[in-house]
């Protein structure tokens, strides 16, 4: 019984960092490597696209980095970098 438990104390943060890894792996083969707009980037990263606004304008995201202003509303993302963090 306490080897059972112990057994599934020490398993479970294994289980979480593999399904981690392997949800990281089902993006970047589902999503493009250059994302355009904010509705496609925010969906890969399951948040709102007002959020991803408001973590570009506090400075989360870095132009030249996580996206390239295409204009004044248009950005296209860089995937890898979107799922770094």
């Amino acid at each position: 019984m306490k080897i059972e438990i112990d057994l599934n104390h020490l398993m479970t943060p294994l289980i979480r960092e593999i399904q981690k890894v392997a949800t990281f792996n089902a993006k970047k083969e589902i999503y493009p490597k250059k994302i355009r707009g904010n509705t496609l980037a925010a969906l890969l990263l399951n948040i709102t696209p007002n959020t991803l606004k408001q973590r570009v304008h506090k400075g989360f995201y870095q132009e030249g980095y996580h996206f390239i202003k295409k204009s004044d509303r248009v950005y296209e993302w860089n995937r890898d970098a979107l799922l770094e963090d």
